[in-house]
């Protein structure tokens, strides 16, 4: 019976430690992204210094990386302005689609949802830059009543 006992306690254990690393796994990733998101200029840095120290670039290869890059930030800076409008727009028409099948008390629970798990939700918080809009501190979009 002891032995048993001892093989459960090793396998908790075991289970425990993997969840724990899956979650800082994710929260880890999910902030990693975030940052990216953030600040696409410092990524760019990050993928040049990688890319020098695993290469061996020498100068006149790193100087073109880095306007091979920076273009490609650049590039990829306008398609996203120019699509995040009409994603937005999907985005909160969802949200006000969704809110409208709930009782207010689901609501109440959607909103928490929203702005505590959801990476997807919290896209409405985020204002397009081009826009000039201000975020949402809710992270839905205004209802009509």
């Amino acid at each position: 019976m002891k032995h048993w006992r001892s093989i459960l306690v090793l396998v908790l254990t075991f289970l425990a430690g993997a969840a724990v690393g899956a979650l800082g796994v994710r929260t880890a990733v999910r902030a990693e992204v975030e940052q990216a998101q953030a600040h696409p200029e410092k990524s760019q840095i990050l993928l040049e210094h990688s890319f020098v120290r695993r290469l061996e670039l020498d100068d006149r290869q790193q100087a073109r990386l880095h306007d091979i890059l920076s273009d490609s930030r650049h590039q990829l800076d306008e398609i996203h302005h120019a699509v995040q409008p009409r994603v937005n727009n999907v985005l909160r028409a969802t949200d006000e689609q969704v809110a409208a099948l709930l009782t207010s008390e689901q609501l109440v629970r959607y909103e928490h949802f929203k702005r505590q798990n959801h990476p997807f939700w919290r896209l409405l918080q985020r204002p397009s830059p081009k826009a000039g809009g201000k975020p949402n501190p809710g992270g839905a979009a205004p209802r009509s009543q």
